[in-house]
């Protein structure tokens, strides 16, 4: 029984939380790569009051928002504060009880909400700007438990998603939408708030945290179904999962297009070199 618990445990994080744990841990990564040659080629000072303002601002109300949510209590915010000495740019202080379960479980979406309400925002500039959305082009795709089980329905899902993140990405980048103001706002927004998609130590710190209260809380969960013989223990797992689709391509575009800007940025940091 407790190994069947484990197993359904793993598939069910897999499922609904997997996809976006990787590519969290990834944009992590890259947009702290991408801040730090965009202070190398354009100035940190050049960089915080064109595009670092918006990031910085997007980041820590993705901190406050979960905050309000999870019931935690708000006891400074500093939404964006560019001064010479200011380590960190804009932070959110905030208290709760640790002996509330619902408190200790929302520090992971603390944690993370940065890379949450980013994700969201960027995903809402593609409704508004752009002619088809992520949503538009991941609308049918589906993850379940039966594809996880099965490596050939696993191969079609990635087929699937490659298929999708290049045709939005061919429509976004060519065509006449290049020529209006609205692709280059989209830009813009992608790339401040994308830029700024990264986690502090604390943050990730906190995140694990929350993460383990949940692991331990969809364990006991199926125990308890075991236990009572419920079957389908995945339904509700596959049926949320369904509506995430657009949400994980949205944060794949933002993954990709950070590389392409860490890229260029990284070539002009190297033509700069050369000529001074």
């Amino acid at each position: 029984m407790i190994m069947d618990a484990i197993s359904a445990s793993a598939a069910q994080i897999l499922i609904f939380m997997g996809p976006g744990l990787i590519l969290a841990y990834l944009m992590n990564s890259v947009a702290g790569m991408v801040e730090k040659k965009a202070y190398q080629v354009l100035g940190r000072k050049a960089y915080l009051w064109l595009f670092g303002w918006l990031g910085t601002a997007v980041h820590e109300l993705g901190h406050a928002i979960m905050c309000i949510i999870f019931g935690h209590r708000i006891e400074k915010l500093v939404l964006f504060n560019p001064s010479p000495d200011s380590q960190p740019l804009g932070s959110v202080d905030h208290s709760y009880n640790p002996k509330n379960l619902y408190h200790a479980i929302g520090n992971f979406f603390i944690g993370i909400g940065p890379i949450i309400l980013g994700t969201l925002l960027i995903y809402l500039a593609s409704l508004v700007l752009l002619s088809k959305s992520f949503h538009h082009h991941a609308g049918n795709l589906n993850i379940t438990y039966e594809v996880l089980l099965d490596w050939q329905s696993l191969r079609e899902l990635g087929v699937d998603i490659y298929d999708i993140f290049t045709e939005f990405f061919t429509e976004t980048f060519t065509g006449d939408g290049l020529t209006t103001w609205q692709f280059y706002v989209f830009c813009y927004l992608l790339f401040c708030i994308g830029s700024a998609m990264k986690l502090s130590g604390a943050d990730i710190k906190s995140a694990i945290r929350g993460f383990l209260l949940i692991v331990g809380i969809i364990f006991i969960a199926n125990l308890a179904l075991i236990y009572f013989d419920y079957s389908d223990r995945f339904s509700g797992v596959t049926f949320v999962s369904a509506y995430f689709s657009a949400f994980y391509v949205a944060m794949l575009f933002t993954l990709v297009f950070n590389v392409i800007m860490l890229i260029i940025l990284t070539a002009i940091r190297e033509v700069k070199s050369l000529f001074s």
